[in-house]
């Protein structure tokens, strides 16, 4: 209940932001929202009115967050067989931990997670993708890359949704401990093999 009245407190403060400055809206395929025809003498003006609806600007997000993509999932696609949407934003604020705890905070990777193997919000390609495969149980894929080039494969199946974090910490621990130089999340997953 509390993320639904985080929700419809951003989409208001988006609604006020539009009718008030009247900007270009753009949605990009990453799920973000960019906003855009401000002039400088309006910067403070919209970045209070974010601040008064509680939406953060992206140098305010985490990499992580940043970078962090779901479908609906349940209880809104038919298809979805576990939680994506209402669940990821927890666990990112324990990836962020964990990365923060591990020295990884300005890294970049990717975390993408479906309710269903159909992987609409594309975790096949993810550093780290998380499939539904049946309620409140995950496939963990990583080796993906941003560009899309390269497909993750099975890591782990069947996890339950409380074990990802410590199956998270896990693997981005083996990265920092094995990792090369300037090598990201997914190429270090598919040098070393799952």
């Amino acid at each position: 209940r509390v993320r639904d009245e985080g929700a419809q407190r951003t989409r208001s403060g988006l609604r006020a932001l539009v009718q008030r400055f009247d900007p270009a809206v753009v949605i990009t395929p990453q799920q973000n929202i960019l906003l855009s025809g401000f002039t400088t003498a309006q910067k403070g003006e919209v970045e209070a009115l974010l601040r008064d609806y509680g939406i953060l600007t992206v140098e305010e997000l985490s990499n992580v967050r940043r970078n962090a993509m779901a479908c609906p999932a349940l209880p809104t696609c038919g298809l979805a067989l576990a939680e994506a949407e209402r669940f990821l934003p927890d666990l990112v604020g324990e990836i962020e931990q964990i990365a923060a705890d591990l020295g990884l905070g300005e890294e970049h990777f990717t975390v993408r997670m479906t309710g269903c193997p159909n992987g609409c919000a594309r975790p096949y390609v993810a550093d780290i993708g998380l499939v539904g495969r049946t309620l409140g149980k995950y496939s963990v894929f990583l080796g993906g890359n941003p560009e899309g080039t390269r497909l993750n494969t099975l890591y782990e199946d069947i996890v339950p949704a409380a074990e990802l974090p410590t199956l998270i910490r896990s693997i981005l621990t083996a990265y920092t401990n094995t990792r090369q130089s300037n090598e990201r999340v997914g190429d270090w997953a598919d040098r070393v093999g799952g």
